[in-house]
């Protein structure tokens, strides 16, 4: 029998996490090798918890990508849709705002990387809405998983849902 879709995203996550166990030169061989293996390059969840820190949420998802998952600006921008200068540029100021790894990875809430590529809307709108909508999180849950305050999330979620 065939795992599913589903069943595959559960099973590299899982692998992901136990990678996060590992010394970091072996992390980062076994990550990009397992997208690489598997395919899910397209299909990236990303922890929710990354998204915690003062970083913008565009400068979380480059510092991502790059640090643990050693991804190329090329395959970056394919996966974003967004010109490889603009990642390199935020990754650079990123690199500066926090020099620091992220620390720890909680992946009870899972975000594809494909939910927060539509350029109609900022990062942190698509963000927001998919905590919201796909996640059944409230606003103040959000406000509490991505260190912002409860207004910034309501502004942020009614400015998106009337665009």
């Amino acid at each position: 029998m065939n795992a599913g879709k589903t069943d595959v995203v559960v099973k590299l996550s899982t692998l992901l996490d136990l990678a996060n166990l590992l010394p970091d030169d072996q992390k980062n061989y076994l990550i990009q090798n397992l997208l690489k293996q598997n395919n899910q390059t397209k299909n990236i969840q990303l922890p929710y918890s990354i998204f915690s820190t003062k970083l913008s949420c565009l400068e979380t998802i480059c510092k991502y990508l790059k640090e643990e998952l050693n991804l190329s600006f090329n395959e970056m921008s394919e996966l974003l849709n967004r010109k490889q200068i603009t990642l390199r540029t935020t990754y650079n100021k990123t690199k500066q705002k926090h020099p620091k790894k992220f620390s720890s990875f909680d992946f009870q809430i899972n975000i594809p990387i494909n939910k927060l590529t539509n350029r109609k809307y900022t990062t942190f709108e698509l963000l927001t809405i998919y905590l919201k909508e796909n996640c059944n999180l409230s606003l103040n849950k959000i406000a509490e998983i991505t260190n912002r305050n409860y207004k910034t999330i309501w502004t942020t979620y009614s400015r998106a849902k009337s665009k």
